[in-house]
């Protein structure tokens, strides 16, 4: 499928926001020059000798006895008309392989150069590209083949240039052109001052790093420009020895790297968190995994402008919610982690005089905020290269160098090649919700879930933000406290259970109890052994299957799956402006190839709640019941109780089930698999890369996702069921009703 026109302002979307500048002339201009003059003095010479040969001839019709002249002039003339052929072959040659050379891999440098010099935008992007890092600054580097793209906003191998080798630095950032996260805690008169101590005011919870990084990336920009209106009182620049800055004011030299970052405008054209709620429901679905995951960003990055807006007056006064979502956008997208930080980045501010773990400890107690853990570093030049699961270069934090290193990857990086690096291991559902693109080939993970009745209030983004209220579960046992989230996932998770799968009469509603087995008087272990019923022992089981989906409702691992990539092979186009494939990817379910995941997680779910009390020996309820209380005694540390495998009627109705849920989930999406798959190749397809063509990839990796767990399951569920009745038809079975094989359609009421 050919590139098609791009929408405005693409190009500044680049992966971890992309920007940047190209200074570079054309050195095939250049060439072509010189050889041209070179040709023309030649040519010169060639008349001069040609004209030699036509006076021998000439010479030789006035004297035709003097046979050796005119040999001489007849040898003169093959002589030149000779080296004028080979001078004109040679050049020749020198222009079709410049010509190969720039149109390599389907991309010509020649083109890509001739941006609109005119262009503000373009010229800054340039110069950026050129000079910042890259022209002698101190212990700073660029390769020397680099060459910027301001059109693209980042870097690439120039045409006329040797390849960069596996091995060979191609780019180097020191410190100094950095800016972490630990730089902002450390601000006295506005971060500390201001903001230490906000909150998420719906769960309570303290604020992320990067939100403290943002808010301090605005006013030092507004310092940098001389429009934060705050009187500066006592305030100077001071650089510790090694040149980190960590004050501010109008002569800030990453100036030019805050004139690049994208804008709120730029970041509309493409990020999803920026988009309305029809729109991400139109395209995305309600309640999919990236519905999710982009909604929950955008409700974080909303709390936390409330939370410091409530917290200081100044931030409310002098920060509005675009600019704060701007740059919390861009800190997301374009920071890079150089890890914990070291006794390197120990310094000793004025009046101040605690070591580097007593600071980090400081900053846990008054703002909440561990940043021994791993710090964010926003990373001009690095932040611009594009992302691919296979890149041409490796990145890492030296701090014995106290910089980004980039190394060019085994294989380097070919003429005409971007640089390309890897973000991480995100799915691509995360990678769209956090950086707004996917490469579309099938080289990422896919995601899905099966919690179709309840939302996760762990949405994935791990200690930056949870919907769980602070206080909302106990430390020790792991029960939600909290009342109202307890009524909610009580509701939620009977719902699970409404379908009373295995059993011939429907089941009524568990009485919930609050003891960690689940167990009140009437039903212990004493009243137990007397002889309860199944009427008696049914409803006991429902309600310790209850008790365990509400203590487990948020935790990811049982309700979510991920898939390997599609495409495992695929490695990245010449540029990120050129599909890497012509067709949508898909899962090779043919057998053989690589085609593995691991489902037992979700399976395990699926068993639990499809379990009977006849099940594994007639001991169901006991293994629940000592699974709970073991959670509760070990302080919650215990991870989720998996029920395994055991009778093939309980494996059947566990896959029915998963059957069950993927039906339910893949009736979300806007679009199915087919369709999708139509829309992207067909006639009316999307632009390369649009908002369109971007959501239809992340729909289809996760519709993809749940498509093939739910043939698996198919699959396993008719082989299962094909062997008990084998089984059965060998005991003698007449082929009764077996309620163990019973699986409703529909929720089941009792009677």
């Amino acid at each position: 499928m050919a590139a098609k026109t791009q929408p405005k302002g693409h190009n500044l979307r680049k992966r971890r926001g992309k920007s940047s500048t190209d200074n570079d002339i054309d050195p095939s201009n250049s060439n072509n020059k010189g050889d041209n003059k070179k040709c023309n003095n030649t040519s010169s010479n060639s008349k001069k000798k040609k004209s030699t040969g036509i006076r021998g001839q000439q010479h030789r019709r006035k004297n035709e006895n003097d046979d050796r002249e005119g040999i001489i002039g007849k040898v003169s003339r093959i002589e030149v008309v000779s080296r004028f052929v080979v001078i004109i072959i040679a050049a020749l040659l020198f222009f079709v392989n410049l010509r190969q050379s720039n149109v390599k891999d389907g991309n010509n440098s020649t083109h890509i150069n001739n941006y609109d010099t005119n262009d503000p935008i373009l010229q800054k992007a340039h110069t950026f590209l050129s000079n910042f890092i890259c022209q002698a600054h101190q212990n700073g580097h660029c390769h020397p083949s680099l060459q910027s793209i301001p059109q693209r906003r980042t870097h690439m191998v120039s045409g006329a240039k040797p390849s960069i080798n596996s091995g060979e630095d191609v780019l180097i950032l020191p410190r100094r052109y950095q800016i972490w996260d630990l730089d902002a805690m450390r601000e006295p008169m506005f971060i500390q001052k201001e903001l230490f101590g906000a909150r998420h005011e719906k769960t309570n919870r303290t604020i992320d790093s990067g939100a403290f990084l943002a808010a301090y990336l605005v006013r030092r920009y507004r310092l940098a420009r001389g429009i934060w209106e705050e009187e500066e009182e006592g305030m100077s620049r001071t650089n510790n020895e090694e040149g980190n800055n960590i004050m501010l004011d109008d002569e800030d030299e990453m100036l030019p790297f805050f004139d690049i970052l994208p804008t709120y405008q730029n970041l509309s054209s493409y990020h999803p968190i920026l988009w309305t709620e029809d729109v991400r429901t139109k395209l995305l679905g309600k309640h999919t995994v990236s519905y999710d995951l982009v909604k929950a960003y955008g409700d974080m990055i909303e709390s936390e402008y409330d939370a410091f807006a409530t917290q200081s007056t100044i931030f409310a006064s002098r920060t509005t919610k675009e600019e704060y979502t701007t740059m919390r956008i861009n800190v997301m997208s374009r920071s890079f982690g150089p890890g914990p930080p070291g006794l390197e980045e120990e310094i000793s501010l004025a009046g101040d005089k605690k070591s580097l773990n007593e600071e980090l400890e400081h900053y846990i107690t008054h703002a909440g905020v561990d940043l021994s853990k791993g710090c964010r570093a926003m990373s001009p030049i690095l932040d611009m290269y594009d992302h691919h699961a296979k890149p041409n270069v490796e990145w890492r934090y030296r701090s014995d160098q106290r910089a980004f290193v980039v190394k060019a990857n085994r294989g380097g990086i070919k003429p005409n090649h971007d640089v390309m690096v890897s973000y991480g291991k995100y799915t691509d559902s995360h990678l769209f919700a956090k950086f707004g693109f996917v490469n579309g080939d099938g080289s990422g993970h896919t995601e899905a879930k099966i919690a179709v009745y309840h939302q996760l209030f762990d949405v994935g983004l791990g200690q930056q933000f949870s919907y769980l209220p602070n206080e909302g579960i106990s430390k020790t046992t792991g029960e939600i406290i909290d009342p109202s989230i307890k009524r909610l996932r009580i509701k939620d998770m009977m719902r699970y259970l409404q379908y009373d799968d295995g059993y011939d009469k429907c089941i009524g509603a568990p009485r919930y109890t609050s003891s960690s087995s689940g167990e009140d008087g009437d039903n212990d272990d004493n009243n137990r052994s007397k002889g309860p019923t199944e009427h008696e022992l049914a409803p006991e089981l429902k309600m310790l299957k209850l008790k365990y989906l509400v203590r487990y409702a948020d935790d990811r691992s049982i309700w979510t799956l991920t898939m390997p990539p599609r495409n495992d092979t695929s490695k990245p186009a010449a540029t990120p402006q050129i599909p890497i494939v012509t067709s949508p990817p898909k899962f090779d379910t043919r057998g053989g190839g690589n085609f593995k995941f691991d489902a037992s997680k979700v399976i395990a779910t699926c068993r639990l709640i499809v379990l009977t009390h006849t099940d594994f020996g007639g001991n169901a309820i006991e293994m629940l019941s000592d699974a709970l209380k073991k959670n509760a005694e070990n302080n919650n540390d215990e991870k989720p109780f998996l029920v395994g495998r055991d009778t093939d009627e309980l494996e059947y109705r566990a896959l029915s089930c998963l059957i069950r849920f993927t039906d339910l989930q893949l009736s979300r999406y806007p679009n199915s698999i087919e369709n999708d798959m139509d829309f992207l190749i067909g006639e009316s397809s999307p632009a390369f890369q649009s908002r369109a063509w971007t959501a239809a990839h992340v729909r289809l990796g996760e519709m993809q996702t749940l498509e093939a767990l739910r043939s698996i399951s198919i699959s396993g569920a008719i082989q299962m069921r094909e062997k008990i009745e084998k089984k059965n038809k060998q005991n003698g079975d007449k082929g009764g009703r077996n309620p163990l094989l019973i699986v409703r359609n529909k929720p089941c009421s009792p009677q």
